[in-house]
């Protein structure tokens, strides 16, 4: 099976999965407005960021390391 890395997220999804249509494990293919599915992930996970400030000094470094971080240079 292979993977790749979500650009926003940054965890791991499978690129088939039997069953299901392939577009559905990448959500921008789901979107017809590829701009506002990006705008709406970066949100999302600016979103994710914000709400973790309280909680990452009671967590370890693995668990600060795996929060969301936008991997995709701003266009």
């Amino acid at each position: 099976m292979s993977f790749r890395t979500d650009p926003y997220f940054g965890f791991v999804v499978p690129t088939s999965v039997s069953g299901v249509e392939p577009h559905l494990l990448y959500p921008m293919k789901t979107w017809k407005d590829k701009a506002a599915f990006d705008e709406t992930a970066r949100k999302l996970v600016r979103m994710f960021q914000e709400n973790f400030v309280k909680y990452e000094n009671h967590v370890d470094a693995d668990v600060r390391s795996a929060a969301p971080e936008v991997r995709l240079a701003a266009e």
